[in-house]
């Protein structure tokens, strides 16, 4: 059992987990922080597994903390690092924290949106060594390279024209970057071998296309998982396909 001692009822507590090795990150995005208590301002929280027990290690605000921000709406941990997104309505953002020598997660960067209303950040996902961040109210994923202490951006993504909701999901694995579209109904799987140009999509056979199929997406190995809300389904596809 994973536990925060001070954690309040209306926190919201593990609405967002990662995990990697013996780490975990657990949101907690309307929890008040700070000397002044700001509201919901939210907060993440490091955890460690020793001798079988998960302890707490590090507590993470966003270093200009805001009310009704809600620092840990979204949370991402691979190797040394950490992403947590925030839902503001305007100028939402996603903070790269990156482990130090003395083991704690220090705040390297904030990444924003090339505009103030993209929902920058609704989707977060690491894999190797990418980090890709989703601005669904954008139609836009943005790509970036985590290599020598940097968060640096490689590419924009975006959405084909018609195409509503693109970044609804992301998650990679390996040299695949998958993105569900989840309004239109397609999931599409980008390979970083490649530099990420011509995806290919993902469809469910025999059946009509449901509608919110990418509403979730996930990649293990060449396995990849894409969740439908509409018929209540997870279809799995072998080899990207």
């Amino acid at each position: 059992k994973v536990s925060h001692s001070e954690a309040g009822r209306y926190d919201n507590f593990g609405a967002s987990v990662a995990m990697s090795g013996s780490y975990c990150v657990v949101g907690a995005p309307k929890e008040d922080v700070g000397e002044e208590d700001i509201k919901d301002g939210g907060a993440a929280y490091v955890f460690v597994l020793e001798n079988g027990v998960w302890a707490e290690v590090q507590e993470l605000v966003a270093d200009d903390v805001s009310a009704i921000a809600r620092f840990g709406w979204n949370v991402d941990i691979k190797g040394e690092w950490v992403v947590v997104g925030d839902v503001k309505s305007e100028d939402s953002g996603v903070y790269v924290f990156k482990k130090a020598n003395d083991g704690k997660f220090i705040q390297v960067k904030k990444l924003l949106g090339d505009t103030s209303k993209e929902s920058f950040g609704s989707a977060i996902a690491m894999g190797g060594d990418s980090l890709a961040v989703a601005a669904k109210d954008a139609n836009a994923v943005y790509v970036y390279a985590l290599a020598h202490g940097e968060c640096t951006l490689v590419k924009k993504l975006v959405g084909a024209e018609g195409e509503e909701g693109f970044g609804w999901s992301v998650d990679i694995g390996g040299q695949f970057l998958v993105v569900g579209v989840a309004d239109s109904g397609f999931t599409y799987v980008y390979d970083f071998a490649s530099d990420l140009r011509n995806p290919y999509k993902l469809l469910p056979k025999g059946t009509p296309l449901p509608k919110e199929f990418g509403a979730s997406v996930a990649i293990s190995g060449t396995s990849i998982l894409v969740g439908s809300v509409e018929d209540k389904r997870v279809y799995p596809f072998r080899g990207g396909r």
